[in-house]
């Protein structure tokens, strides 16, 4: 057994320090209901509000802004905020996001919709009961209280016996929630950069891959070309499901792992040995460019990793009279993507055939020097919104951590 550290306690959810108190939420202060606004009363005013759907899709842990305003009309029939309440979704998909709350922080006027749980709080910091309920261990529980299987409801009184651990002094919870809400702020702040610099890197997409814009020192001619006139596309291999193996060395790469811009191998199925039939191409090697011809079709990627198959229903594109770089950048432009949706056919999955993708009109420069040149400058941008998404991603890596110690005290702020 763990030997409980010097000023903790042992309790029935795990090891908290000696003054923090569990207890169940309903403890915590008084529950009540939102009242239905309609998505078409949504929009009707100039009045905040939120509704049950915002939570799960636009809001986390705390209410930074609102999406949706109603008329005096409706929010004279709707619940009315108080300042520190925390708003719980009552209904929802799965069991695992069922509850998920946000609390009401701003000294404003603004109504709940339906479908929320409303508690109203008493001597508790709102901002960190926005973050604790939303902990693991506290999602767990109302996953648990989940009922439902097509739509997942949760009641009141389901929310009132979640029990939870808390500091009794406020100065902590208001330390715990600053530290942590001055976390989201700076994820925050990097998501709004990586959204200027991706709107800058479309603006330049649309001025140098049409020739709108020339960069200085070149001013030879464009031509049109048909996809199919500069490169080849190749069909990946029909691999068998039995032949699938854990501890593969091979990564079979499917539409699935095809994504905009990016390759994504986690979730990979696997095999063991190589089919003695395979063709050449469809050994992958870093670098090679892929597309997805079903299901979200016209997704580019490269290759960056070793011992890739090429899966049937991706291609593999082997230019043949063109920079790789530039052609990768033309068909990650909104036309192409828009275009393959449009040439796509079938019921349930959207399709692609060879000659389709190939048929595709484009206008190049014929000088490859020009086309090398457009590419860098794409290349150069698109790396520095990816240094930026990690520097993001570490942030949430940290935010994560920083909740799973802060939350349970094993860390303490004062």
């Amino acid at each position: 057994m763990e030997e409980i550290k010097q000023g903790y306690k042992q309790t029935d959810i795990g090891v908290i320090p000696e003054d923090w108190e569990v207890k169940p939420i309903g403890k915590l202060g008084l529950f009540s209901k939102g009242n239905g606004i309609s998505r078409a009363e949504s929009n009707t005013g100039i009045i905040p509000c939120v509704r049950y759907g915002e939570i799960y899709t636009t809001h986390d842990n705390y209410i930074k802004k609102f999406y949706s305003f109603i008329s005096r009309e409706v929010a004279n029939r709707a619940k009315k905020l108080k300042v520190g309440d925390v708003l719980f979704t009552a209904s929802g998909e799965t069991k695992e996001d069922i509850g998920k709350n946000v609390a009401f922080i701003d000294n404003i006027e603004a109504y709940a919709g339906g479908d929320i749980i409303i508690l109203s709080p008493k001597n508790a910091d709102s901002l960190f009961l926005g973050y604790l309920f939303n902990a693991p261990y506290v999602v767990t529980q109302k996953a648990n209280k989940g009922q439902g299987d097509a739509v997942v409801h949760i009641t009141k009184d389901s929310l009132r016996d979640i029990v939870i651990a808390i500091p009794e002094s406020i100065s902590e919870q208001t330390a715990i929630a600053t530290a942590l809400s001055d976390t989201d702020a700076l994820i925050a702040a990097l998501d709004k950069k990586i959204a200027k610099k991706q709107q800058i890197k479309q603006g330049a997409m649309q001025q140098l891959l049409t020739g709108k814009k020339r960069l200085p020192g070149f001013s030879g001619e464009w031509v049109e070309k048909k996809l199919g006139d500069i490169c080849e596309l190749k069909n990946g291999y029909a691999f068998k499901s039995d032949t699938y193996a854990l501890a593969g060395k091979f990564y079979i790469l499917t539409i699935a792992n095809v994504q905009n811009g990016f390759l994504e191998i986690k979730n990979c199925n696997k095999i063991i040995d190589i089919p003695f039939d395979i063709q050449e191409h469809q050994k992958l090697e870093p670098g090679d460019l892929l597309i997805s011809m079903t299901g979200n079709v016209g997704r580019i990627c490269f290759v960056d990793s070793k011992n890739c198959l090429l899966n049937q229903r991706v291609g593999k594109l082997l230019p043949t009279n063109i920079n790789e770089k530039f052609l990768y950048h033309i068909l990650r432009h909104p036309n192409f993507i828009n275009a393959m949706i449009l040439k796509s056919h079938g019921g349930a999955q959207a399709n692609l055939s060879k000659s389709e993708i190939e048929s595709f009109d484009l206008i190049i420069p014929v000088d490859k020097r020009e086309q090398t040149a457009i590419a860098q400058i794409l290349t150069d941008m698109d790396n520095e919104i990816a240094q930026l998404q990690r520097e993001r991603d570490k942030y949430r890596e940290i935010k994560a951590g920083m909740m799973q110690v802060l939350l349970t005290g094993r860390v303490r702020l004062v």
